[in-house]
């Protein structure tokens, strides 16, 4: 029994992303494991991830029912431009500079060219259907795309991609959580005045993701689709069945706040196998905490008490298109 009226409760879709797929074996384990078990729906790909090739290979020996939506991680922070050396973004190698710490300054400076990252994304997209890769949405690695001139740039490739059809614009959940993220920060000046009173509680990073999120107009008048709610912001290294639980229901009492059939729910993951070779953040125990929480009776009882459902955005294309 759940705690659901289904007769005037709407069922709200929860879709599970795994993030950072192809970026090493250990976490491409662990997604494909997420796949495998159902509970994940999408798949967010580094175009130019070292372990893309073992990733697209894992992918391509699941049968065809199993297949997630695959999206593309835009990556402006590490490693090699696919679309060469730009002024702004990458030294004179190709190379990105600052890493993600230093670009988000430079990003809210107004440091980013717009014209460049619109280079980067077609050559990033370009490169995931090289692969046989059909990208259907896209999202930016440690939250590039929300960033000023990314969204800019970002948004002009979309006009040339009419296969993107969901872009990563959910609103933010605030969660009542124990441990929160400290990244993305952005100065407290920056801070929009409606998310203004989570810095008092140390919650930078949800107050620098709603800020961000408000202001991502020209993404919106692309005509894609977001999630009514992003979730699992601060689930990076708390990943504990009452922290993802917490999340979760959190999530869905705002996206039936905002949607009257429910909405749609986009909760980001990063499940791994956990692997001292890694880099740091895949090696991190949290990722396998991550993974078996994920892939647990758990998460589907929630979801049955809270009158929620698994699946995928296609599966939310009979729903009304909202602003978001």
């Amino acid at each position: 029994m759940t705690d659901t009226n289904e007769a005037s409760v709407p069922e709200s879709l929860l879709v599970v992303v795994a993030d950072d797929a192809g970026i090493d074996i250990a976490r491409n384990r662990g997604i494909v494991d997420g796949i495998v078990q159902g509970v994940i729906g999408g798949v967010s790909v580094l175009a130019d991830g070292a372990a893309i090739a073992d990733f697209v290979a894992r992918l391509g020996a699941l049968p065809e029912r199993l297949q997630p939506e695959v999206g593309l991680h835009l990556n402006l922070t590490e490693g090699i431009a696919l679309a060469g050396p730009s002024d702004g973004l990458t030294d004179a190698s190709g190379t990105f500079i600052g890493g993600k710490r230093g670009f988000w300054e430079r990003a809210i400076a107004g440091g980013i060219d717009a014209a460049a990252v619109h280079a980067e994304v077609l050559a990033q997209i370009a490169q995931l259907e090289t692969l046989g890769l059909s990208p259907v949405r896209i999202d930016g690695h440690q939250h590039v795309h929300v960033l000023p001139g990314v969204r800019d740039g970002l948004a002009r490739a979309l006009d040339e991609t009419p296969s993107i059809r969901w872009v990563r614009l959910g609103r933010p959940v605030v969660a009542a959580h124990e441990r929160f993220a400290d990244f993305p920060r952005i100065p407290n000046s920056r801070v929009a005045r409606p998310w203004a009173r989570l810095c008092d509680d140390d919650r930078h990073a949800q107050a620098a993701l709603g800020t961000l999120h408000d202001e991502c107009g020209a993404l919106r008048a692309s005509g894609r689709r977001s999630a009514d709610v992003f979730a699992g912001g601060d689930l990076l290294e708390d990943c504990t069945r009452d922290s993802i639980t917490r999340e979760i229901e959190a999530a869905v009492r705002l996206a039936r706040t905002l949607a009257p059939d429910g909405g749609v729910i986009e909760l980001m993951t990063h499940p791994g196998d956990c692997d001292v070779n890694s880099v740091e953040f895949s090696a991190s125990p949290a990722r396998k905490e991550e993974r078996d929480t994920l892939c647990g009776d758990g998460l589907r009882e929630l979801l049955g008490r809270l009158g929620a459902r698994l699946g995928r955005f296609e599966d939310a294309a009979s729903r009304e298109t909202r602003p978001r």
